[in-house]
């Protein structure tokens, strides 16, 4: 038997859930920052769903300086899940170079996400779909702001 000063029984699973989830945020990050490491640095680094939550969190802690696209990424859903009230900013440096393609009926993105980055001074984009970001519209907007990003990187890289 083992017994947990100062812990409810109801609220060591509960923090668990949330311990897992801050490592595995925190894992992803790394995994990612040693695939960059490897060669050349990417033109861009694209994250979806929790992807983009781990891409978030990487800019937020500036372990990568952009340029990043996050698709429906779930910052609302993770710092729920890990118990935080929100999630570290994106810092303005990495902003500028940051853009968000964000679905205006997605269960896992509150709407509240639009406001909250772009009030971090990133650029987000509202389609009309779901989480799964299938539609034209996330098509067309996802590939416009792939060649746009790139070609900034690219022009960024020669001057």
């Amino acid at each position: 038997r083992i017994v947990l000063l100062g812990v409810r029984s109801a609220a060591l699973p509960r923090a668990l859930v949330a311990a897992i989830v801050r490592f595995s945020v925190w894992h992803g990050a790394l995994l990612t920052r040693r695939a960059i490491g490897h060669g050349a640095p990417p033109a861009l680094v694209i994250g979806f769903s929790w992807g983009g939550g781990v891409v978030h969190a990487m800019l937020a802690a500036r372990s990568w300086p952009g340029p990043a696209l996050l698709l429906a990424p779930t910052i609302s859903a993770i710092s729920s899940i890990e118990m935080r009230s929100a999630w570290p900013v994106i810092a303005p440096d990495e902003a500028e170079r940051t853009e968000v393609v964000m679905p205006m009926f997605d269960a896992f993105c509150p709407p509240s996400q639009v406001e909250d980055y772009r009030a971090a001074g990133v650029t987000v984009h509202v389609v009309r779909d779901d989480h799964v970001m299938c539609s034209r519209d996330s098509v067309d907007t996802i590939a416009a702001r792939i060649l746009a990003l790139v070609r900034q990187a690219d022009a960024a890289d020669d001057g």
